[in-house]
């Protein structure tokens, strides 16, 4: 099993522990809650992470930017905001989440700016039109 594997089964052996259901249902009624389960949903599972050995292959950094990327695409999943993942928007590059949709965006009036920062910490820009 992959590291990148193994950070989500343990993300999602916690969402399991704490009720999805309940999780959905909270932020749902109140967006505020959502802020209460990052902050539980990243502990617990950064304690876990602490004693899984066999992913420290990898930096502490890394590890928790996968953990974050899967926990983003839980939250916009229960709460059902229009999103699209691992969208291809030019040769070569392809962006991890879009929100709101891509085609929400080039249907609407607005021009999209999309910043990116790459692990070497540099920002790339470009415009949806």
């Amino acid at each position: 099993m992959s590291s990148g594997e193994k950070i989500k089964q343990i993300l999602y052996s916690v969402i399991e522990e704490i009720g999805r259901e309940n999780i959905q249902l909270n932020i749902s009624s109140n967006i505020m809650f959502s802020q209460k389960y990052i902050d539980i949903i990243m502990n617990r599972c950064i304690t876990r992470l602490t004693y899984e050995s066999d992913i420290y292959d990898h930096s502490l950094d890394i590890i928790i930017a996968v953990l974050c990327e899967a926990l983003l695409h839980f939250m916009l999943t229960i709460s059902s905001l229009p999103s699209e993942r691992k969208v291809e928007i030019k040769d070569d590059l392809a962006l991890d989440i879009v929100i709101p949709s891509l085609p929400s965006l080039r249907s609407s009036q607005i021009t999209a700016r999309i910043s990116i920062q790459t692990s070497y910490l540099i920002l790339i820009n470009f415009w949806i039109q």
